[in-house]
This record gives structure tokens, sequence and C-alpha cells, in this order.
């Protein structure tokens, strides 16, 4: 079943990120990432005011060959970038789990991308690509366009799921409490506070998803963050 991720990519660790944040000045809104052949081409939306400074800085990048204009829609132009990103390890690790980048937006000093995927596998596989490229990748959200279900875990990531079975197996929620955040992180490789915030999001998510679960649309919040 298709799952769309929510992912959260620092600028300097995204070839295409730097590409399109470098020099522009104004947000560059990314439409979609159309694979073609095995190649990628970006499709982006660029204001009309500030066109010519976006379209010589990017033609001025080593990795851009070619924009062409493709449509127009009021003040802002809609350009294919042709470009030879050497090294992107993010839509790498995009393709190599059959994933789909459907957009993407600047924010601050991060990139926040909506990432298809053919299933939770193909995801996990994703995060595991990043991993191996040293891509600090944060996956903020994860959706089921199609329909409200989550799975068999609920809608919960791996290490959510992790953590949350170890904390009560070894008696985090006990009374009194028989395992610290400390010791659950220490296991786990984290901080003590990165433990509760993990702990955190896991119960809202299973919250959302089991007994709130029925009030949700067609395109559903299966988790958020971790």
């Amino acid at each position: 079943m298709t799952v769309v991720a929510d992912v959260s990519v620092p600028v300097g660790a995204v070839a295409l990120g730097r590409v399109l944040a470098a020099g522009t000045g104004p947000p560059v809104v990314l439409e979609r990432v159309v694979p073609i052949a095995e190649t990628q081409v970006p499709l982006v939306w660029i204001e009309r005011r500030h066109r010519s400074r976006a379209i010589e800085t990017l033609e001025a990048h080593s990795t851009v060959d070619e924009i062409v204009e493709v449509c127009s829609d009021g003040d802002r132009s809609l350009y294919a970038i042709d470009w030879e990103p050497s090294a992107d390890g993010l839509f790498a690790a995009v393709r190599a789990a059959d994933g789909e980048c459907l957009d993407g937006r600047l924010s601050g000093s991060d990139w926040l991308f909506h990432i298809a995927f053919p299933d939770h596998d193909a995801l996990t596989a994703f995060e595991d690509a990043s991993e191996d490229a040293s891509v600090a990748v944060e996956l903020l959200c994860v959706y089921n366009p199609t329909r409200p279900g989550t799975g068999a875990h609920y809608g919960l990531t791996p290490r959510q799921r992790e953590t949350l079975i170890k904390a009560v197996t070894e008696g985090y929620y006990a009374i009194p409490r028989e395992y610290s955040t400390k010791e659950l992180g220490d296991s786990l490789d984290i901080s003590d506070q990165a433990v509760t915030e993990r702990l955190r999001r896991a119960i809202i998510t299973l919250v959302e998803n089991t007994l709130i679960a029925s009030r949700g649309s067609d395109t559903q919040r299966l988790w958020s963050s971790e």
C-alpha cells in the first residue's frame, strides 16, 4: 500500500537543494521530480519578478546543464531543470527504494519534501539508504493517501515501536517504575530527552490510528516524527 513521507533534510546535505537554494533569494517551490529513464528532472516554480537572478544563478551552477520554461501561471513560471547530480545521496536513496518525490519547499535551512513509496518496506529501505549515504533525513509524517488504515504496527515507525515495546517490557510504565528514561536511552543509544519525545509521539500515533482512526478522512496521518 502506497505511503507518502514528509521528509526534512538540511539544505547542505542535498545537491538539488543546494542548486535551488543557491542565491535565488525568494522561496523556490519544487513542484515535482519527474523520473525520465535513468535521470530525474526537477520541475520548479520561480516568481517572475525574480526570474533573471534565479535563472542566472542556476545556470551558473556546475550541475545544471539547461533550464527550460514549461508554463506560466500568473506571476510565476514552471521550469524543468536538466541537471547532473554526481553525488546526491538523498535522491539516490529515493530511486533505490522505488520512491517518487512529489514536491518540496525551502523552509529556513531545511528542505521539506513529500516522497511517495510503494509500501512501508520501501520507506524503510529509503531510511537505510539515506543513512548509508550519510544524509541527515528526518521523517516528519507518513500518510496513507488512499484510505484509512495503518497496517500491522498502527502507523508506528520501527524506532517508535522498538522504544515503546522496550518501555513496556522493561517496566518503564510499572508502578513503581522499574526502568528509567536514562536506562532506556542508554540501551537505545539516544538521550533520555529523545526517549521521552519518542514515547510521546508513539502514544499520540497509537491513539490517532486506533481510538480516533474512524474520524479520519481518506487521507490520514499515520505517524508523526519519532
